[in-house]
């Protein structure tokens, strides 16, 4: 604050040395001494060895080209003030947000004055002692810690249960038709030791509790036919007393086709009606458009989000 303080005062210096200055020049033109005087032409003129030759001190043009001068500098000196005035309006606005922060945050018991100076803000900051590293075990003689005031670079609080007089408990999720939050208690942590009616893959005819989530059955059959090659192996026969006296043939293991003995091609090329029958038979969450015309089926399967038995809530019972 001993800045702005300075540049208060500079701002005066500034203004009061203006003034004298105008003071000055109207004095010097108002004073008309035998040997100190203003001519027609507007000179200011002096007869220092009073010869009736004064010679030239001042031209009047010189007093145009002063006043222009300082109405210039008046104008800088008006922009430099609003800029002023605009900066410490900014900075006294950023102080109380840092002091409302750190009353908020950090002071809450103690809090900053208003009035405090940027200074003031950096003491108390520095003054916030560094905790470092805490790692605070509680016991059954040492069952709580007050930690004071400060900057903590990491904070751990364990519990070692074996000194405590006090017993645990675990809560372990049971899948249910009603509800999704039903619990099971006991003190133990093993999966399997939790009753269960209902496992992870159960699937229901109806949708509540922990299974809403549906699950399609889809089954159909379609076919179609069309004109392609044959394309079967070709293979030698025998027993053909009509196409070959000696009994031998060729014909094609897939349609049947022959042809006389060894004239046959390597693989069947002849145009036939072929079938394609697809069959389709599957359990799906999303089934498109055309498979949900052939849904047959509808269950509802978990969709909770937990598992059998997982440990939902682990109880500190003090005896």
């Amino acid at each position: 604050m001993h800045r702005i303080g300075t540049a208060n005062n500079i701002k005066k210096l500034i203004g009061a040395s203006l003034i004298l200055s105008l003071s000055l020049t109207v004095t010097a033109g108002a004073t008309e001494p035998t040997s100190y005087s203003i001519k027609s032409r507007g000179n200011i003129e002096y007869d220092s060895d009073k010869n009736s030759n004064p010679e030239v001190l001042f031209y009047s043009e010189d007093l145009t080209a002063i006043s222009t001068g300082l109405q210039a500098l008046n104008s800088q000196i008006a922009v430099l003030s609003n800029n002023y005035d605009e900066l410490i309006s900014q900075t006294n606005g950023y102080k109380t947000d840092i002091i409302n922060g750190l009353n908020s945050n950090v002071y809450a018991k103690d809090n900053l004055s208003d009035e405090s100076s940027f200074n003031n803000i950096v003491d108390a900051i520095n003054s916030i002692p560094a905790r470092g590293d805490v790692n605070v075990i509680l016991t059954n003689t040492e069952k709580t810690k007050t930690f004071p005031a400060g900057y903590y670079d990491s904070f751990t609080v364990t519990s070692d249960f074996t000194q405590l007089d006090a017993t645990l408990t675990y809560s372990h999720h049971i899948h249910d038709l009603e509800t999704d939050a039903k619990s099971e208690e006991n003190d133990s942590l093993d999966v399997t030791s939790v009753s269960t009616v209902y496992d992870d893959s159960y699937r229901s005819s109806v949708p509540g509790g922990c299974f809403t989530t549906p699950y399609y059955h889809v089954r159909y059959s379609s076919s179609y036919t069309y004109q392609g090659r044959c394309g079967g192996h070709v293979a030698t026969g025998t027993n053909d007393p009509v196409n070959d006296p000696r009994g031998v043939f060729d014909y094609c293991t897939s349609c049947g086709n022959r042809w006389g003995a060894h004239t046959g091609p390597t693989n069947c090329d002849r145009p036939v009606t072929k079938t394609v029958t697809n069959n389709v038979d599957k359990w799906t969450t999303s089934p498109n458009s055309t498979e949900s015309q052939h849904i047959v089926e509808t269950v509802y399967i978990c969709s909770c989000g937990k598992k059998q038995g997982q440990v939902t809530d682990v109880h500190l019972h003090f005896n």
